[in-house]
């Protein structure tokens, strides 16, 4: 993650989620947030499906950071992650991230 002049190795076990705002991509950790270059395409790209599932265009969670599945009316929902935030699923993705959750507790 670049942060001012320097560049800073953030664990995954520490990242929550990556969001879009803008056409910045922001990493979300436990102890704080980052700009970073790579699109959410890309990210979904190199990281593992087993540990992290995109929930809709505007965000990619790290499945060990969900707390609770919220299902809403309409087919989407809504995660709470560890840290107390609330992110919304889309309808698209709803199914995929039950069914990545339940790989993930395997």
């Amino acid at each position: 993650m670049r942060n001012a002049a320097h560049y800073l190795v953030v664990p995954e076990s520490r990242v929550l989620y990556f969001g879009s705002e803008d056409g910045l991509t922001r990493l979300v950790a436990d102890g704080g947030q980052y700009w970073m270059d790579p699109t959410l395409n890309e990210l979904e790209q190199r990281l593992a499906p087993t540990r992290f599932c995109r929930i809709s265009r505007a965000a990619l969670i790290n499945l060990n950071a969900v707390a609770e599945v919220h299902p809403l009316p309409g087919g989407s929902g809504e995660v709470l992650l560890k840290n107390g935030q609330r992110l919304e699923v889309s309808r698209r993705r709803f199914r995929e991230l039950l069914q990545a959750l339940e790989g993930n507790a395997g």
